[in-house]
């Protein structure tokens, strides 16, 4: 209960600071730095609700791959240990004042014959915090609910603090 109280408080102050934003046009900038300033406490919180794996090997030809049975192309590659906690990060999207702070997925494909690793790429994070395929119930399902309210932990606090300094100082 006392954690809901605490954020409708914070929604009335988000809802104060966008409407200032959307008064002065050039303040935007300003509050998308103080979010994602913000959002920095929430991703050592959030990268600890993640335990380290083992190496997954990810195999699209033979009988067991969705290759075979029609499913997606792509190529056979190695998921090393740690890349799902090492794409924990704050994301901001093209327009608005808002950041998102999650795994970051990026394209992840073979190019020119290449085999490409990128590992900070979680383009298999909804399937391990699913618990599909072969995951099933291991150690990492449901880590972005845990790793959501960690963060909302830390970062609330920042948040609040930066967003009534900024009210103050343009009002």
């Amino acid at each position: 209960m006392e954690f809901r109280s605490e954020w409708q408080g914070l929604e009335k102050l988000l809802r104060d600071t966008e409407k200032l934003a959307n008064l002065h046009g050039k303040k935007t900038r300003e509050l998308r730095a103080i979010n994602k300033k913000a959002a920095q406490y929430g991703v050592a919180p959030y990268k600890s609700a993640i335990h380290r794996g083992k190496l997954v090997r990810v195999r699209r030809s033979g009988a067991s791959s969705a290759r075979w049975e029609g499913g997606k192309r792509g190529p056979a590659q190695d998921i090393m240990p740690g890349t799902l906690k090492r794409s924990i990060k704050v994301i901001q999207p093209a327009n608005g004042t808002n950041v998102w702070l999650g795994p970051k997925s990026t394209a992840t494909f073979k190019k020119k014959g290449l085999k490409q690793i990128n590992r900070s790429d979680a383009w298999f994070s909804d399937i391990v915090n699913a618990g599909r395929e072969r995951y099933g119930p291991g150690r990492n399902r449901n880590f972005a609910s845990k790793g959501i309210k960690r963060a909302q932990r830390a970062i609330l606090p920042h948040l609040k603090r930066m967003h009534k300094s900024f009210i103050l100082k343009h009002f």
